[in-house]
């Protein structure tokens, strides 16, 4: 059943082929929103999710990017605004990966790799999408969600991906990650395990 608060609005969600971020884009696709569908290797994945979306109606396309190279970061931000034109309303910045292993077992290279995907990638993305995101509420210029992105902080991400948790203090718009960053809200569940979509 639809809802009017989502209705003629338009999200992109990262890595949505599977799990909590296919769950997010379903859910947000039911209540009437227009879904961007990223993914980074789960190409089958996310065009079953669209397909599912459009068969019973809904609005969505998919989009491919690596988030962990740093190029990967504005070829999705560039697909993103060729697809949503000059506003998007929520970013759901779900895509991270994990790796099953004690610390005494992680490498240099595990670090980085959860570093550009888990917090590089959803700050720089935010970054670039700040413009569309801006424009979906006129009220907000880009100085006053700057402002709010206090969360996002390197501090608190790298916090975050300590405790498996991710820091919500003083969390009011769409841009926490790795949770749900609609205007208006605060994060209501938190992701532990997420794998890179």
């Amino acid at each position: 059943m639809r809802t009017n608060k989502a209705e003629d609005k338009v999200a992109l969600v990262t890595g949505a082929s599977r799990g909590i971020g296919r769950a997010t884009a379903l859910a947000l696709a039911n209540a009437g929103t227009r879904v961007i569908i990223h993914y980074g290797r789960s190409a089958s994945d996310a065009d079953s999710l669209r397909k599912q979306i459009q068969a019973v109606g809904g609005l969505a396309e998919t989009v491919a990017a690596d988030l962990a190279s740093p190029d990967g970061i504005p070829e999705l931000a560039e697909q993103v605004r060729q697809l949503a034109g000059d506003r998007l309303d929520i970013l759901v910045a779900n895509a991270g990966i994990s790796k099953a292993a004690s610390i005494e077992d992680d490498t240099v290279q595990d670090f980085d790799a959860l570093f550009a995907t888990n917090v590089r990638a959803p700050f720089f993305l935010v970054q670039q999408l700040l413009p569309l995101l801006s424009r979906s509420n006129p009220s907000l210029g880009a100085g006053a969600l700057l402002g709010r992105l206090q969360p996002l902080s390197a501090t608190n991400v790298l916090g975050s991906l300590k405790s498996g948790r991710a820091n919500s203090s003083g969390c009011g718009t769409r841009f926490c990650h790795p949770t749900t960053l609609e205007r208006g809200t605060k994060n209501s569940f938190h992701r532990s395990d997420e794998t890179g979509r």
